[in-house]
C-alpha cells in the first residue's frame, strides 16, 4: 500500500496533470472544513510533488472561480504557502457547475500544449469541499460524463466535520418530496467521492484510490 507514496525510481510512461481544486466559500468555514482543507491540500501536493507524476495545478472556486497555481510551474513549499493566501473561506455560494466547466476548459487547453504522445496525458483532479450541492444536480452529473468521457477524472473530496457528527454528510437526509426522506449522498452527482474525516487517514485511502484510478486510466489508453 505504502509503495505509491515512496519516491519514484523508474521514469513514468506517462505524464499526468492532476488539479487540487477547494472550495473556498463560506459553509467550509462554518463546518470547520477550511482547515482540514488546508492540511489535505498540503498533504496532497506534497505527497504528488515528491511521486513525480508531473505537472500539479491548483484552482479555487465559490461564486468565482480562480486559476491559482498553473500547471506546468513546480508545486514547491514556497508555492504551496503562496497559494494558502488566496483563501478566505467567505464566498457567499458554491457554483459546482461554474467549477466544473472551467475545470474542463483549463485541462483540455492544457492538453492542446502538449506534443506528440504526451498529449495523452492522465488528467485528474481532485475537488476538495464539504459536499452541499443542493440545486442542478442532473445537469453537474451530465457534466462529469462529459468530462471522463475527454479523459478527465474528476474525484471529489468531502471534508466532514468530525466534532459534529450529527451534522456528518453520511448522516444527512433530505426530502424528495411528501414526507419521504432519502440519504444525501443518493444519487449523488459525483461517481468519485471519498468522505474525509480525519486527514490522517488520507495516506493509506488516498494512496489506494490513487493505484485504482492510475490503473483504471491506463487501461483504457492501452
Amino acid at each position: 500500500k505504502d509503495k505509491i507514496w515512496l519516491r519514484r525510481s523508474k521514469p513514468s510512461q506517462r505524464e499526468y496533470q492532476i488539479m487540487l481544486v477547494i472550495d473556498d466559500s463560506k459553509s467550509m468555514r462554518e463546518s470547520a472544513a477550511d482547515s482540514v482543507s488546508f492540511k489535505t491540500l498540503a498533504l496532497i501536493g506534497t505527497a504528488l510533488a515528491q511521486l513525480e507524476v508531473g505537472q500539479i495545478g491548483v484552482m479555487s472556486f465559490g461564486e468565482d472561480v480562480k486559476y491559482i497555481h498553473s500547471l506546468g510551474t513546480p508545486f514547491t513549499s514556497e508555492a504551496g504557502a503562496a497559494v494558502l493566501t488566496h483563501f478566505s473561506f467567505a464566498q457567499d455560494q458554491t457554483d459546482y457547475r461554474g467549477c466544473i466547466e472551467s475545470l474542463m476548459a483549463i485541462l483540455m487547453q492544457a492538453r492542446m500544449r502538449l506534443s506528440g504522445a504526451a498529449k495523452r496525458a492522465v488528467q485528474i483532479a481532485f475537488v476538495i469541499s464539504d459536499g452541499r450541492i443542493s440545486s442542478n444536480r442532473e445537469a453537474l452529473a451530465k457534466l462529469l460524463r462529459d468530462a471522463e468521457e475527454n479523459n478527465i477524472l474528476i474525484v471529489l473530496l468531502i471534508v466532514d466535520n468530525p466534532k459534529d457528527p450529527g451534522s456528518s454528510i453520511l448522516k444527512t437526509r433530505v426530502y424528495l418530496g411528501g414526507s419521504k426522506l432519502a440519504r444525501y449522498l443518493d444519487n449523488y452527482p459525483f461517481p468519485y467521492y471519498l468522505v474525509v474525516q480525519s486527514v490522517e487517514e488520507l495516506p493509506e485511502v488516498l494512496s489506494d484510490a490513487l493505484t485504482q484510478w492510475f490503473e483504471m486510466i491506463n487501461s483504457r489508453n492501452e
